[in-house]
C-alpha cells in the first residue's frame, strides 16, 4: 500500500496535492497517528497540511507546536553543522520524548535541512521500530523527490502563464508593428509630399532705407524720434563738421585770388603800346589762370554739395525706427556711413529676409530652377504663433554668407500676400517654411537622418 501512495505521490500535478497525500494517506500505511508537513517561505515555517484537518489553523496550539519543533530541529542541525559535528540530520531524532515517538524530517533530496522547503512532523503512539524507521526514510525520499519536481513544474507553469498573459497582451502590439513596418516599406518610398525647408528670418516692410552719416562729423540736431511720421523730403538729423567750412573758405580764397590776377591781366592787355611779346605772355598766362578758375569752382561746388548733405533728409514717406536717438545720436560724433536709424512705411507692402542655411540651400536652388512660378513660402510670427501667412520667393542671394550666429546661410526674400502688418514692428522674427518639390514622404521624414549617414559615409 505504501508503494501506491509513492506512485500517486509522483503522479501529483501539485504540490498542494502531493503534501495532502503525505498527510492523509501515508499516516496509516506507516503506523502513524498524524503526519503535518510544514513549508518553508523564506525564514518562516507554516502547517500546510496535517492528517485529520482539512484547513489547519496558524493560531492554534498545535500548529504552533509543530511550527516550533520543525525550528528547533532546524536549529540544532545548524548548530551541529557548525560545530562541525554532523553534516546531515539524523531522520530517527525525536522530541519530545515524552510524546510517545516523533520524527521529524526535512522533505529535501540531500536529506539535510539547509535547503529543505518542506519538512513532515511524524507522531506515533510508540517509539517507531526500525522497519517503521527504514519505511519512513525511503517514503520521506519519494516524498522529497516529488515535492521537488512539483515545485519546478509549478514555477514552469507559471512562466508559461506569464509568457502566454504577455504573449496575448502584446499580441495585438506586435500585430500592429509588423503592419506599420509593412505599410512603411510600401508607402514610405512610392507616397511623395512637398518638401519644405525651415528657415529663420524676420518680417520687414518692402519700402524701407537706411539711414547713415553722410559725413565725419558731430550730430548738431536730431529732428525726429522713435517712431515718428515723416514725408519724403523732412529733415531727419543735422550734421556739423568744421573741416568742410574751413576747406571751402580756402577753396572761395583761392577763387578770388585767381579772379583778381584774371581782371588784372586784363587790364595790362588793353593799354597801347604794349609789346606783342608781352601780351602773347599774358594771353598765356590768363589761360592757365581761367583753368585753374574753373577747377576752384568745381571743388567748391563739391564742398557746398557735401556740406548741404550734412543736413539728412528722408528719402520716402514712412515711420523712423531707432531706439532712444536723442540720447545716442545728439552731440556724438559719427563716422561716414555709420548706421544711424531706419525709415520703412509699414502701410505699404511687407516682404520676409529669410536665411536658409547651407545644407538645404540646394533644395531651394533645384526646386526654383525646375519651375517658372515663384516657390510658395508658409511662414509664422514668433510672437504670434498661433497666426500664420503665405508668400512667394521673389528674390535670392547670389552668394553665402555668415549669418548673425556666424553660421552659413543664403539670403532668400519673399513677397507677402494682403494682410494686416499694423501691429508688426520691421524686424519682427518669423519662423518660415519654403516648399519645394515633392519628396518620397520617408525621405521627408528621415531627410535629417539619411543626410547625416551620407555625410559620414560619403555616399
Amino acid at each position: 500500500h505504501l508503494d501506491q501512495i509513492a506512485l500517486q505521490l509522483h503522479a501529483a500535478e501539485s504540490a498542494e496535492s502531493a503534501v495532502n497525500s503525505i498527510a492523509t494517506d501515508a499516516a496509516v500505511p506507516l503506523d502513524a497517528q498524524r503526519i503535518a508537513v510544514a513549508q518553508r517561505t523564506g525564514s518562516r515555517w507554516s502547517v500546510a497540511a496535517t492528517t485529520g484537518v482539512s484547513q489547519p489553523n496558524d493560531r492554534s496550539d498545535a500548529v504552533r507546536e509543530i511550527i516550533s519543533v520543525v525550528e528547533t530541529r532546524q536549529l540544532a542541525e545548524q548548530s551541529a553543522v557548525a560545530a562541525d559535528l554532523s553534516s546531515k540530520s539524523d531522520p530517527t531524532a525525536n522530541v519530545p520524548e515524552d510524546a510517545g515517538g516523533r520524527l521529524v524530517l526535512p522533505l529535501s533530496t540531500s536529506g539535510t535541512w539547509h535547503d529543505a522547503d518542506w519538512a513532515a512532523v511524524m507522531d506515533f503512539n510508540t517509539p517507531p521500530s526500525a522497519p517503521v524507521v527504514s519505511a519512513v526514510q525511503t517514503f520521506r525520499q519519494h516524498a522529497a523527490i516529488a515535492l521537488r519536481r512539483c515545485g519546478r513544474a509549478e514555477q514552469n507553469t507559471f512562466g508559461r502563464r506569464v509568457s502566454g498573459a504577455l504573449r496575448r497582451l502584446f499580441a495585438p502590439l506586435w500585430l500592429l508593428t509588423a503592419a506599420a513596418i509593412l505599410v512603411g516599406i510600401t508607402v514610405l518610398p512610392v507616397v511623395t509630399v512637398p518638401l519644405e525647408i525651415e528657415a529663420y528670418g524676420a518680417l520687414v516692410p518692402a519700402a524701407r532705407a537706411f539711414v547713415f552719416a553722410p559725413e565725419d562729423g558731430t550730430i548738431d540736431a536730431v529732428a525726429v524720434e522713435d517712431g515718428a511720421v515723416v514725408s519724403q523730403g523732412s529733415v531727419l538729423c543735422t550734421l556739423l563738421n568744421e573741416d568742410l567750412q574751413y576747406q571751402r573758405e580756402a577753396v572761395e580764397g583761392e577763387l578770388a585770388a585767381t579772379a583778381a590776377r584774371i581782371a588784372a591781366i586784363d587790364g595790362l592787355r588793353g593799354r597801347g603800346g604794349s609789346a606783342a611779346a608781352q601780351d602773347g605772355l599774358l594771353s598765356a598766362e590768363r589761360l592757365e589762370l581761367e583753368e585753374q578758375s574753373e577747377s576752384l569752382r568745381r571743388q567748391v561746388d563739391i564742398l557746398q554739395g557735401r556740406i548741404e548733405q550734412l543736413t539728412v533728409t528722408a528719402k520716402l514717406a514712412g515711420r523712423v525706427y531707432g531706439d532712444r536717438l536723442q540720447e545716442l545720436l545728439l552731440r556724438r560724433p559719427v563716422r561716414r556711413g555709420q548706421y544711424l536709424f531706419e525709415i520703412a512705411d509699414p502701410a505699404g507692402a511687407w516682404q520676409l529676409e529669410l536665411n536658409v542655411a547651407e545644407e538645404d540651400i540646394r533644395y531651394v536652388i533645384d526646386a526654383q530652377r525646375r519651375t517658372s512660378e515663384p516657390l510658395r513660402v508658409r511662414y509664422t510670427p514668433e510672437t504670434s504663433p498661433g497666426v500664420s501667412g503665405r508668400a512667394t520667393v521673389s528674390g535670392m542671394a547670389g552668394s553665402t554668407e555668415p549669418d548673425a550666429l556666424g553660421r552659413l546661410s543664403t539670403l532668400v526674400t519673399a513677397d507677402t500676400a494682403d494682410g494686416d502688418f499694423s501691429a508688426e514692428r520691421p524686424g519682427a522674427g518669423v519662423v518660415a517654411y519654403i516648399e519645394c518639390e515633392r519628396q518620397p514622404i520617408g525621405f521627408v521624414w528621415f531627410r535629417r537622418i539619411i543626410e547625416f549617414v551620407q555625410r559620414k559615409t560619403w555616399l
